[in-house]
């Protein structure tokens, strides 16, 4: 079993809406379900040594620094908001963004989705939270060019 001191990152998650299972798989759920999703689309030829660019929006720095630990390959920026998020992945150029549904802000999720795509070519990891795969917002999503989702409850 792997938290931080206090269950802070168990509590991160929870607060995320990402709900934990009991027992000794808490926490290391999430980097499985996030190095499968990524492993299925963006990939770095062996031997390269070329870093793709990761923009991390979730909103939670405890589940952004455990992804920054346990996915490899990458060259991570964050964004702990949505207002700031297009102009960083428009200066950044990144090849992947996880995206919080959840992500903090007056901005909508549709708006900026649209924008990404728009002004990048870069692949969106779209985290549902609470919201389930036959919402409106997943299928606007779906629309929009996201094809990859992760839905709570993540298992492994």
């Amino acid at each position: 079993y792997i938290d931080l001191p206090g269950g802070l990152a168990k509590k991160s998650l929870l607060r995320a809406g990402i709900p934990v299972s009991s027992g000794k798989a808490e926490v290391t759920i999430l980097p499985y379900c996030f190095y499968k999703a990524i492993i299925n689309g963006t990939r770095v030829p062996k031997g390269s040594g070329k870093l793709l660019k990761m923009i991390l929006a979730t909103g939670e720095e405890v589940i952004d620094n455990y992804i920054k630990e346990n996915i490899f390959n990458y060259d991570y920026q964050t964004v702990p908001f949505k207002k700031p998020l297009l102009e960083k992945a428009k200066e950044y150029q990144p090849d992947m963004v996880v995206l919080s549904a959840m992500l903090p802000g007056e901005e909508s999720i549709r708006e900026i989705i649209f924008d990404l795509q728009r002004y990048t070519s870069c692949r969106i990891i779209l985290l549902g939270g609470n919201v389930g795969p036959k919402s409106d917002l997943m299928i606007d999503a779906f629309f929009l060019g996201v094809r990859d989702f992760l839905f709570d409850p993540i298992e492994p």
